[in-house]
């Protein structure tokens, strides 16, 4: 055989190889791309995830308050650990015995209350706060020990008692 022959003849049988590699190749990229393409979020979704995220649920106090007296571990499941907002009606303004300022809201429950506990040192909205005023503070919940406890309280709204 001459030798352009078996160049040629050899050249051919290569040839579905390199383009079944090219396929291949070309669907890995198109592959990468729309993968790539699906993981960038859209216009404005992550203003709404971060919208989502700051704004964790509210409830009034009775409801929390209410929800341990009917099932304590139900509401556990539900409050304990988490975010949240509480509003209700400013039942005491005090300090615990480690010095941390804490506000009751009062419930429905006639012994026991929500707590919110605030950082060390007080807050001046705290100073101007006055039992009966209407208020919403965020923070986060430690399930009930007695009183439901509500830590790294920040107060978000206050309506004074008129």
């Amino acid at each position: 055989m001459s030798r352009a022959y078996r160049y040629r003849h050899n050249r051919s049988k290569q040839t579905p190889i390199y383009v079944a590699l090219g396929v291949l190749a070309a669907l890995s990229f198109g592959l990468v791309l729309l993968i790539g393409f699906a993981m960038i979020s859209r216009p404005g979704e992550k203003e709404q995830t971060k919208k989502k995220r700051s704004e964790p649920p509210i409830f009034t106090a009775s409801e929390i308050m209410a929800a341990y007296d009917l099932n304590a571990l139900r509401a556990d499941a539900q409050f304990e650990d988490k975010r949240l907002r509480v509003s209700g009606t400013v039942g005491t303004i005090n300090d615990d015995i480690l010095g941390t300022p804490f506000v009751t809201l009062n419930t429905d429950n006639p012994i026991f209350s929500v707590q919110c506990m605030f950082d060390t040192d007080v807050p001046k909205e705290l100073l101007e706060l006055s039992p009966g005023d209407e208020v919403t503070v965020r923070g986060v919940c430690r399930g009930a020990m007695g009183n439901v406890i509500i830590e790294q309280s920040v107060l978000l709204s206050v309506l004074h008692d008129s």
